[in-house]
């Protein structure tokens, strides 16, 4: 059984990974479909279970089952109306819902029993009532590096919906585990996600490239957004307490060169972050299976990122 929990963490062992490729899944159709893929290992050699996590409630098990059984083993008042079944060709397994009710609602994890103990996917949540054209594609931005005790990126996603989002740091094409994802908020324009991740100095400077990726339910499609710049400067020669906030009116005249990626400070030897873009979807062509944005131009206005409002 898992671990009693409002939400889990995805955990991997070994190289074994569940992946469930949306975070929601708005129901448009009376027989909605979740699908769970698996990478590192065979799908036919494990037994496959899949629990439902009611709103405000703890997980529930729902049905396990394996390659060859001619029926699933239900849990206790499971009703048969959830079908499990194979995919071998990708290796994935899914859950089909028959007949959607109101007590559907909440949200989806896949499981596997691996090297004696559950791997748990990332969960995707049924959203019950939503119209699917309705959706929006989220804008994103990347901020940073700040350079206070150690280089921090903040990822901003804002104006989708449904509102799950995922996000996921990259440095140097690997993940360096969780960064800080604050929940989404529902505000005037669409729900709000932000996340903090912090670097080790070192890594930064040895010119570690840091990607932020956000993935939402647009046409069952991710978004991403990559920032990729290089460090201009050696932390010794500069730290936030040499600079001043905006509005002050003094400034220390040493500070790191002005070059790229930065621009003309009003404070001698003060660096000024270049701009960010805040990229929308196009108007009507779908969008392809990763997008990925470059920023270039001035950011959105701190209201506009404002979470929840």
């Amino acid at each position: 059984m898992p671990p009693r929990a409002v939400g889990w963490t995805l955990v991997g062992f070994a190289r074994a990974l569940l992946t469930q490729p949306s975070p929601s899944h708005v129901v448009d159709e009376k027989i909605p479909r979740l699908r769970c893929l698996m990478s590192g290992s065979d799908i036919t050699t494990h037994v496959l279970s899949w629990y439902h996590q009611p709103p405000g409630q703890g997980p529930v098990f729902l049905l396990s089952h394996r390659a060859g059984d001619n029926r699933p083993t239900y849990g206790v008042g499971v009703s048969e109306r959830f079908i499990a079944s194979l995919e071998r060709d990708t290796n994935a397994f899914s859950l089909t819902i028959g007949n959607v009710k109101p007590t559907d609602a909440g949200t989806y994890f896949c499981a596997v029993w691996y090297a004696n103990q559950y791997l748990f996917g990332e969960g995707t949540r049924l959203v019950l009532g939503g119209d699917p054209r309705e959706k929006r594609l989220p804008q994103v931005a990347l901020l940073g590096p700040a350079p206070a005790a150690g280089p921090a990126f903040l990822c901003l996603a804002w104006g989708f919906s449904p509102e799950p989002v995922r996000v996921r740091w990259q440095v140097d094409g690997r993940e360096p585990g969780p960064g800080e994802v604050s929940p989404p908020a529902e505000g005037r324009d669409g729900a709000g996600a932000a996340s903090l991740l912090s670097l080790p100095a070192r890594a930064w400077l040895d010119g570690a490239r840091v990607t932020c990726r956000v993935e939402h339910e647009t046409q069952a499609q991710s978004v991403a957004s990559n920032e990729t710049p290089r460090p201009p400067f050696a932390a010794s020669r500069w730290s936030p307490r040499q600079c001043p906030p905006p509005g002050d009116r003094e400034c220390p005249q040493t500070g790191p060169p002005q070059s790229p990626p930065w621009t003309s400070s009003p404070h001698p030897g003060c660096p000024v972050p270049a701009a960010v873009v805040t990229p929308s979807a196009p108007a009507n062509p779908a969008p392809p299976r990763s997008l990925t944005h470059t920023h270039t131009h001035t950011p959105p206005r701190a209201r506009s990122l404002a979470i929840g409002q």
